[in-house]
């Protein structure tokens, strides 16, 4: 992760749709963020052109026109939503229609402008509809590289972030996200909650009728117990050695593993949940359900990480950017690192 400098950029990825008014409390976070790591906050918003279905000699004239009206009324969805202190807003047109091709130019831009993080509101939906964060909120989540900061409609910005919540299996992969998240702790001075839940088996009650078998049960798990708190202490000591402040939660399971975040992130007073998004950038992306549940009802802002695979470097074609559009270069690659921000 390269140095935390000026030229540095948040990505702002702006629904202007929305009411300006419920814009307010992105905007409050977004600048609680770009104070502490010192970052320049850039509004860009994605637009289509695929509805001017109109004749091809006069077609040009309207799309240009269209980019004008969708300039200014940017402009002025901005300055509604008192969104002060910010980059000049970015319009990207692209011709397609569809959400999640929108979000995905979203995740492809925050890559070529080196951003170190995108924020997005979520139209979150508690209905049985797989896609009830909005088709774009779940594709930019799914395939973006740059860390994603959503706030879901109930989430409350907070002018700081005293505490951090990370939930951890203790995996190479759960290491790079400390190792990224890290001087992001440093920087709202933050304490980070290590949270590691050990399931409780599914037993067969049928089967299950020996206290002996119980007793036997309740020593496994203690065992386990004992592994995971040594771990975790490991873990604390980097931090500790990093001057960062941590504490150690290994617990039972009580509920479901989204529930069981939740209710610690609650118990705690949590101000910013971390995860990583098990699922990668496919045709159709999903989110894990994990992550999708704590989305929907986290009281608190929650950054999600890209997770690719650590047994290997996913290569990444390079993108250029062309006339406000991100082509793909056929003849160069770049490494992406596991630990990317």
């Amino acid at each position: 992760m390269k140095p935390l400098n000026k030229k540095n950029k948040i990505i702002w990825s702006v629904d202007p749709t929305q009411d300006p008014a419920a814009a307010k409390n992105i905007i409050k976070e977004l600048k609680v963020w770009a104070t502490r790591l010192n970052c320049d906050v850039q509004p860009v918003s994605i637009f289509s052109l695929s509805t001017l279905n109109l004749p091809m000699e006069i077609s040009f004239l309207w799309k240009d026109k269209l980019k004008e009206i969708a300039k200014k009324s940017m402009t002025l969805y901005l300055k509604k939503a008192q969104a002060k202190g910010f980059l000049p807003p970015d319009l990207v047109f692209i011709s397609a229609q569809s959400s999640r091709k929108m979000a995905t130019e979203m995740a492809s831009y925050a890559e070529v402008e080196n951003a170190q993080l995108v924020v997005a509101n979520t139209r979150a939906m508690k209905t049985w509809n797989p896609f009830r964060l909005g088709s774009f909120a779940e594709t930019l989540v799914a395939t973006s590289l740059v860390p994603v900061l959503l706030l879901n409609p109930s989430a409350v910005a907070s002018a700081k972030i005293p505490s951090i919540l990370l939930p951890t299996d203790f995996s190479l992969t759960s290491k790079n996200i400390l190792v990224t998240l890290k001087p992001w702790a440093k920087a709202f001075k933050s304490k980070i909650f290590l949270y590691n839940q050990v399931p409780t088996p599914n037993i067969n009650l049928a089967e299950f009728n020996g206290i002996g078998q119980s007793d036997g049960l309740n020593l496994q798990l203690k065992e386990v117990e004992k592994l995971r708190l040594e771990k975790g202490a490991e873990w604390m000591s980097f931090l500790q050695s990093q001057n960062i402040r941590s504490s150690l939660l290994v617990e039972r399971q009580q509920e479901y593993l989204a529930a069981d975040i939740l209710e610690v992130a609650r118990k705690n007073k949590i101000s910013l949940i971390a995860i990583a998004n098990q699922s990668g950038p496919v045709k159709q992306a999903f989110l894990g359900s994990v992550a999708r549940d704590i989305l929907l009802h986290a009281k608190c802002p929650v950054l999600i990480f890209y997770r690719p695979k650590t047994n290997r470097k996913p290569v990444i074609p390079a993108k250029q950017k062309i006339n406000g559009k991100y082509l793909t270069s056929k003849n160069t690659s770049i490494q992406s690192e596991v630990q990317h921000a």
